[in-house]
């Protein structure tokens, strides 16, 4: 739980009506999953570990120094993940943002098969695509958007 300096620093997240100091109890105390690589992969590791998350489980393939982040949050952790990992690890949510889509939907499938929600991200044209799911009971899973919007 955020103790009232913590509030202090994440001041502006905290008058947020979407927020506040609840949301942001919710960020403290939550765990992310993010997979993928480059411009974007280092932009979102960033954001979430300024925001006040308290841990990001970060699987890059082309290898991720956890070290190059700081936060503000005190209880902060940021751990590297091998791409051999046979399990995906618990988290609040899983967030892939990745040009790879085998790579991509992988992930999907593994994601799929554990009922987890999930957040992708990838360039499409001259902006970025997002797709969010929360695979329950099926689809719509990645693979089918990707098959019904190419």
């Amino acid at each position: 739980m955020p103790t009232p300096e913590l509030n202090q620093v994440f001041a502006r997240q905290v008058i947020l009506p979407n927020v506040g100091v609840e949301g942001q109890q919710k960020l403290a105390s939550s765990t992310l999953f993010l997979a993928g690589e480059g411009t974007a992969f280092q932009s979102a590791a960033t954001a979430l570990a300024s925001v006040g998350v308290s841990r990001i489980l970060a699987l890059n393939p082309a290898g991720f120094d956890p070290s190059s982040l700081s936060s503000p949050h005190p209880d902060f952790k940021a751990e590297a993940l091998s791409p051999s990992l046979p399990v995906l690890p618990a988290a609040s949510l899983y967030l892939v943002v990745t040009e790879r889509d085998g790579f991509r939907r992988e992930l999907s499938r593994r994601l799929k098969r554990v009922s987890r929600p999930s957040l992708f991200g990838w360039c499409a044209g001259s902006g970025y695509a997002l797709f969010l799911t929360r695979h329950r009971g099926g689809c719509p899973c990645l693979e089918c958007f990707e098959v019904l919007n190419p």
